[in-house]
């Protein structure tokens, strides 16, 4: 039963995979636009539990159970491909396999789903033949030596299909660069935050781990720039979020208030898109200097921002200064430690002799 134990890996690694990756179900669910009426707590935790049974249940030799579990597998694989072609149009990425999806959805994904959608309805053929013959176990859907074997490569060759695309999805994406790039900006540097480390020129030991910020390719201002050498003329502090999600939407709400910086350090919320002059939905009322597109979804992968909501502080010494932080409460207790940290030094600069006013 080739067709039916290839369909149950695929649905075994998909939960499993979002197993590992905490926060990937959820950001599945944001970036595939699920429904909110199914986009619940619940329905998301346990999701990636739902696969690894349906996994179970299109192996186990119950001729009646397989059926079941094949139609099931056939109805999801219509509706991921249904939201998967959607996400296309927006630049998401669908978080399929946890921290192997995290680009943004092309073609080939697409045509990922269209082989995972023929590979349901062969497990389904499998299962019923399997009914009808009372459990008889075959290979595939003929008993005839030659059919089966062309069955098992007929199967072999879609699963194969698969991962391929699936490993091209994952593997690190080279930047694109711009042939004129800009120069970087003349803003003079920032003084770096991390936690542990005061701006105000005292230094005290750093517990934060500190990671090189990737000369990755981001759209900006209408250009392509480096991250890293904007990084260097300016502090930042790079969201990703999800209009769709519900802990973003809060966050995205606070931003609003925020303005375009925090002391010196510039906010910014970064956007995996298909192309630079894709169209950003759900971020009309930022000001343009907030948004940075990310073609391919190369920096967001490169700066650990895996799902929604998620940020990272980047220094300008080439090191990130803060983060990753998953999460509503981690990418909060981020944004407030940054707050207060430059309300403390306005309050400092506010008491000392240069700061008193005659």
């Amino acid at each position: 039963m080739p067709a039916l134990w290839a369909l149950a890996l695929i649905f075994l690694l998909s939960g499993a995979a979002k197993l590992l990756t905490p926060g990937s179900a959820q950001a599945a669910f944001d970036g595939l636009k699920v429904p909110r009426a199914l986009n619940t707590p619940w329905i998301v935790r346990s999701f990636p539990f739902a696969e690894i049974v349906l996994a179970v249940a299109l192996v186990l030799p119950l001729p009646l159970l397989q059926t079941i579990a094949g139609g099931a597998a056939v109805v999801m694989m219509v509706v991921f491909l249904v939201l998967v072609r959607g996400a296309r149009q927006t630049g998401e990425a669908c978080h399929c396999f946890g921290a192997a999806s995290t680009r943004p959805v092309t073609t080939a994904t697409i045509g990922r789903n269209v082989l995972f959608l023929i590979l349901s309805v062969l497990a389904v053929i499998e299962a019923v033949r399997h009914l009808v013959l009372d459990g008889a176990q075959t290979p595939g859907l003929a008993t005839g030596t030659w059919a089966d074997l062309a069955w098992l490569v007929l199967v072999a060759l879609l699963l194969a299909g698969t991962a391929l695309i699936i490993g091209r999805e994952s593997a690190p994406q080279p930047a694109e660069t711009d042939p004129f790039p800009a120069p970087a900006p003349a803003a003079a540097p920032q003084p770096v935050f991390a936690e542990g480390q005061a701006l105000a020129g005292e230094v005290v030991e750093e517990e934060v781990p500190r990671h090189p910020i990737p000369s990755t390719a981001v759209h900006w201002n209408r250009q392509y720039h480096d991250l890293a050498v904007l990084a260097h003329g300016q502090a930042m502090l790079v969201f990703r979020l999800s209009p769709g999600c519900g802990s973003c939407a809060s966050i995205i709400e606070q931003l609003r208030g925020w303005g375009e910086a925090i002391g010196p350090i510039a906010l910014r919320i970064m956007v995996p898109v298909g192309a630079p002059e894709q169209g950003i939905h759900g971020f009309d009322e930022f000001p343009q200097q907030m948004i940075m597109r990310d073609p391919g979804g190369a920096t967001v992968t490169a700066l650990g921002l895996s799902g929604y909501p998620t940020a990272v502080l980047l220094g300008t010494d080439d090191l990130t200064a803060g983060g990753p932080a998953h999460g509503y409460d981690d990418v909060m207790a981020l944004v407030n430690e940054v707050r207060e940290v430059f309300s403390d030094q306005r309050t400092l600069a506010a008491t000392t002799p240069e700061g008193t006013s005659a």
